[in-house]
């Protein structure tokens, strides 16, 4: 797991892995229930630890030590203070908040506003305390919302932002509509890359919407 991976909200486990799946100790302890029971409880457990590494996204292809050390790892992060990493106070700003706000700059533009009038109005717009963003964060805002989006949406003459091609469309439609909270949509991040400051890295996003 890179320090990135690390840095991202731990995924709770679903399914098969919130029920209880190893069987009762049998009742009468004779040597052929337990031997049975013991079976199952094997089975089951193995069953389990094939889910847990899927949860977690571990290979099968590596080797048994070392799939045994990423499932240990994995779970150690998930339980264990000790082996997350330390972060800052997480940003208000999320990858729905940055499209709406180069979605709302651009059509204040288009209405004929100067790019500070535009800034203001749009500023106005924003929730809480975003509201109060000075001028000069608006500003860098915006410029982090083009770089990280300028693969789904381009900025034509007239000021429009125009989606490229259906992938970009879908997925400007689906920024724009707002976050889902119950899928976590509310965590998708913009950072820059650690060896290229002027693309963006994007975490946190969802499959694309059908």
């Amino acid at each position: 797991m890179t320090n990135r991976e690390n840095s991202l909200p731990l995924r709770p486990y679903k399914g098969r892995l919130l029920q209880p799946s190893i069987p009762e100790f049998p009742g009468w302890p004779s040597r052929r229930n337990i031997d049975q029971w013991q079976m199952e409880k094997t089975l089951r457990e193995r069953e389990g630890v094939r889910l847990l590494l899927e949860h977690y996204g571990i290979s099968y292809l590596n080797s048994d030590r070392r799939m045994l050390v990423e499932l240990v790892l994995a779970l150690a992060r998930h339980h264990v203070a000790f082996f997350r990493s330390k972060t800052s106070k997480p940003s208000t700003w999320n990858g729905f908040l940055y499209a709406q706000l180069l979605h709302g700059y651009q059509e204040r533009l288009r209405a004929g506003c100067t790019r500070e009038q535009a800034r203001a109005a749009t500023k106005r717009r924003l929730p809480g305390k975003l509201a109060n963003a000075s001028d000069k964060t608006l500003a860098n805002r915006l410029a982090t919302a083009r770089r990280a989006f300028r693969s789904i949406v381009r900025t034509t003459p007239n000021g429009l932002l125009d989606p490229i091609g259906e992938y970009g469309a879908r997925w400007w439609q689906f920024m724009l509509t707002g976050p889902n909270p119950q899928a976590g949509d509310e965590n998708i991040t913009f950072g820059p890359a650690r060896h290229d400051q002027d693309s963006v890295l994007v975490s946190g996003l969802p499959p694309i919407p059908e």
